[in-house]
């Protein structure tokens, strides 16, 4: 992921262009799939999907979404605070989603 910044240096205009490359990238296609698998998509479609597909455009519904979070806390063995996902207005994509299985422990095995 490229992220260009532009800040005032010493009043001159200064632009940043950092390259990062984070965990949930790597972690991106393994939710993917599990994604497509539980909303019965074909799983070429899973490709693509990327951190800023909403999940109003996978038409994810309360339910499937609660059961995506089941999914992901059996698969990776993780405890997801029901008050996280009770608040459905602060997951709007899948790099959210992402962000709250992070935040669970999500991918902290393999960065061990």
């Amino acid at each position: 992921m490229s992220v260009v910044m532009m800040r005032l240096d010493q009043g001159y205009l200064a632009v940043l262009n950092f390259h990062h490359t984070s965990m949930s990238d790597d972690l991106l296609p393994e939710l993917s799939k599990l994604i497509t698998r539980s909303l019965n998509i074909p799983e070429a479609k899973a490709e693509a999907i990327s951190l800023d597909t909403t999940l109003e455009s996978l038409d994810i519904s309360s339910l499937e979404l609660v059961e995506i979070l089941m999914t992901i806390e059996e698969e990776y063995d993780l405890q997801i605070d029901v008050d996280a996902v009770e608040a459905r207005d602060s997951l709007l994509s899948v790099g959210d989603l992402l962000a709250l299985g992070r935040k669970h422990g999500l991918g902290a095995q393999s960065e061990k």
